[in-house]
């Protein structure tokens, strides 16, 4: 049974698709989808010893050596070029996904889809996916263990670049409020962005500008939240 973070990463899986697990850690989410009739074939990455022996075990308990594949490697670089559809990135930092995806320009290019879900940064990877002739398709939020956590489905096309708040918060997720989170989620944005704006207010190297930039981002949320 998978956690409510992967499984709302496991929902954005096409029906029938063929995916990579990049950072698979125990080969959890292959190992379900291909269970569960979600996927027909995938492969579980990861860069670290144990976590890549830890899958090659889970997959050989599970009877699925035959759908699923177990690879060592950084990011997409273990990947053929159009050997999978989707590649999914969850429970590392944005900036780390960013720069994997950049590593392997023809996998990358191959692929369908997107799944991401960032620890951190995650506006940074919205913006990264648009510059790269991407664009974000669906989101959701889900919580595990008293935490926020974003996903983000994407797919291979240019559209119109969102607003830098819209990247902020989420275009889909802005556009959507999912019910039973997007109260809990503005709230801790609004509490992030005053404990940014108070340590900036008592750094001697903080600009004014960067300062109003920080004030008016929590104004428009504080507006957002009240709408």
């Amino acid at each position: 049974m998978l956690n409510p973070r992967l499984t709302a990463v496991a929902s954005f899986l096409p029906k029938g698709t063929s995916f990579a697990d990049i950072g698979t850690d125990h080969a959890s989410l292959p190992i379900f989808a291909v269970q569960s009739g979600i996927a027909k074939y995938a492969i579980a990455c990861d860069f670290n010893e144990g976590p890549y022996l830890g899958a090659r075990q889970n997959i050989k308990n599970a009877q699925l050596e035959e759908k699923i594949s177990v690879r060592r490697g950084s990011g997409l670089e273990p990947l053929r070029a159009s050997e999978v559809d989707i590649a999914v990135f969850s429970g590392m930092g944005g900036l780390l996904i960013n720069e994997l995806l950049k590593n392997s320009p023809a996998v990358f290019k191959s692929l369908k889809g997107l799944i991401l879900q960032p620890q951190l940064a995650a506006d940074k990877v919205r913006k990264n996916l648009y510059e790269l002739g991407w664009h974000i398709k669906k989101e959701a939020l889900a919580k595990d263990s008293d935490h926020l956590y974003q996903i983000i489905f994407a797919l291979p096309g240019k559209k119109p670049v969102p607003s830098d708040f819209s990247l902020k918060i989420g275009p889909c997720l802005l556009q959507e409020r999912p019910a039973s989170l997007w109260d809990e989620y503005l709230d801790g944005l609004i509490k992030r962005e005053e404990k940014i704006i108070c340590g900036l207010k008592n750094s001697c190297a903080t600009t004014e500008e960067t300062l109003k930039e920080k004030i008016e981002f929590l104004e428009q949320l504080e507006n957002l939240k009240n709408d």
